[in-house]
C-alpha cells in the first residue's frame, strides 16, 4: 500500500481528538485536500464493531484537484471514555479516479492509498471564567425628594482598550499554564482541535468563543453552521455577526 500523502493532504494528520465532557454526542472533523493532479476517489473505514458507536460523514466521496472536503466524525459517547482506546481508530482510503459515476466494486480493483488516524480522548478541565467585578453602588439623595437613587455616574466604567485585553487573556494564560505543570512544552500555543500551533494570522488564528475558550479560525468554520457557533468543548452555543473572524483574537497565546 502506498502512504495517501502522495494523493490527499490529510488534516490533522495522525490523532483526530475528542475532547470532555463525554457525555451525548461528540463530533471532530478532518480535512482531506487532493493535492494531486487528477481526480481521486476517497473512502472513511471503521472496523465493524466500532460502527455502533461512530458515524462518518461524508464516508466516501470525489475530488477533483486541490478541491476540500471536511468529514465529521461523530462519537457517541453514553458509555464515557472507552476502555480499550487503542483499537479505536479509522483508516482513509484514495485512490486515482476519473470515472463519471462512483461504485463501491472500484476498491475491489485498485491497490489504495492508506492513511491510520488514531483516536484520542481529551478530558477537559473544569476552569472559573474571569468575571469583571461588578462596580459599586454609590447612592446619592434625590434633591427633590427623600428617595435614594443609585448614583449613574459612578457605575459608568472607562472603555476597554486592546491593551486591556491583552493584559486580561495573558494572566489567563500564565494561570492556566501554571494549572497544568507550566513546564509542558508549548502544548498551550497549539489548537486542541487540530492540534497546530497558532499563527498571528490566517486559518490558525486563535479566536475566543463567547463562552472563553480559544479555537483557531480553521477548526471553528469547519464546526461552524452558518451564523451559529457550538463550543467543542462545553458546547455553549452561540450566534456570531460577522464570520468567525468577528471574534476577538487571543493575543495572549501570540505573545507568549
Amino acid at each position: 500500500m502506498r502512504p495517501s500523502s502522495s494523493l490527499l493532504e490529510v488534516t490533522p494528520d495522525h490523532n483526530l481528538a475528542f475532547v470532555g465532557p463525554f457525555v451525548g454526542l461528540l463530533s471532530s472533523n478532518i480535512r482531506l485536500r487532493n493535492i494531486s493532479n487528477s481526480g481521486v476517489c476517497f473512502k472513511i473505514k471503521l472496523a465493524a464493531i466500532l460502527k455502533t458507536q461512530y458515524s462518518v460523514r461524508p464516508a466516501v466521496g470525489l475530488l477533483s484537484p486541490n478541491e476540500i472536503v471536511n468529514v465529521t466524525v461523530s462519537f457517541r459517547a453514553d458509555r464515557g471514555v472507552p476502555e480499550n482506546r487503542k483499537s479505536h481508530k479509522l483508516l482513509v482510503l484514495s485512490t486515482v479516479f476519473d470515472g463519471p459515476v462512483y461504485a463501491e466494486t472500484i476498491w475491489d480493483q485498485v491497490d489504495p492509498c492508506e492513511h491510520n488516524m488514531k483516536f484520542i480522548f481529551n478530558e477537559r478541565e473544569e476552569y472559573q471564567r474571569s468575571i469583571a467585578p461588578v462596580p459599586e453602588l454609590s447612592m446619592t439623595r434625590n434633591p427633590g425628594g427623600s428617595v435614594w437613587e443609585p448614583n449613574v455616574r459612578s457605575l459608568t466604567e472607562p472603555p476597554k482598550t486592546e491593551k486591556d485585553d491583552k493584559k486580561k487573556q495573558t494572566e489567563l494564560v500564565e494561570r492556566l499554564r501554571n494549572e497544568n505543570g507550566g513546564t509542558s512544552g508549548n502544548s498551550w500555543k497549539n489548537c486542541k482541535i487540530c492540534e497546530y500551533e497558532y499563527t498571528e494570522t490566517g486559518e490558525k488564528t486563535p479566536r475566543i468563543i463567547e463562552c472563553g475558550h480559544t479555537v483557531c479560525e480553521g477548526c471553528l468554520g469547519s464546526i461552524a453552521r452558518g451564523a451559529e457557533l457550538q463550543c467543542p468543548f462545553c458546547r455553549h452555543t452561540m450566534r456570531m455577526r460577522n464570520g468567525t473572524s468577528s471574534l476577538a483574537k487571543n493575543y495572549a497565546l501570540l505573545d507568549n
